[in-house]
This record gives C-alpha cells, structure tokens and sequence, in this order.
C-alpha cells in the first residue's frame, strides 16, 4: 500500500510555497509600501522568483512521475471508505 498522505502532503507542500512566492512577488511588483522596507529590490525579486520556479519545478516533478499512481491509490482508499 502506498502512502497517499505523504504524496498528498508533499504536493501541498509545494503548491503552498508556490502561492506564497507569487504572493511576495505581487506585493513586490505592486505594492509601493512593500518596495520601502526592501532597499535591495531586485534581490528580493530574484529571491522569491527562484523559490517560485524551484517549488513549481518539484510540484511538475512529483506529478509527472507518480500522479497517476497515488491517484488510483486514493481512489481505492475513498472506496474501501465507503464500503465501512
């Protein structure tokens, strides 16, 4: 039996570090309030743009090489569940 959990939580994982670089980059393109506590900006771009693509990266990853197979797992999973 495969561990769905742990599949699932590590793609939540990622898809939470995805939203939380976007959401610093859009502060950061945006937000005139957020470009004066960062007297580097260009530094903090580059930062959260590489968090980006390293999350997005792990998450195309993950999903290409073992989606289909912990998605037919949890299908069995929520079966057995609705069978008790």
């Amino acid at each position: 039996m495969k561990n769905v959990s742990l599949y699932n939580a590590t793609v939540s994982t990622y898809e939470a570090e995805c939203a939380e670089a976007r959401a610093m980059l859009e502060m950061l393109f945006n937000d005139s309030v957020m470009v004066g506590d960062h007297t580097n900006l260009l530094k903090e771009i580059q930062k959260w743009t590489s968090k980006l693509s390293t999350a997005e990266i792990s998450l195309h990853t993950l999903e290409s090489n073992f989606y289909e197979e912990y998605e037919e797992e949890e299908e069995e999973e929520n079966e057995e569940t609705e069978d008790v």
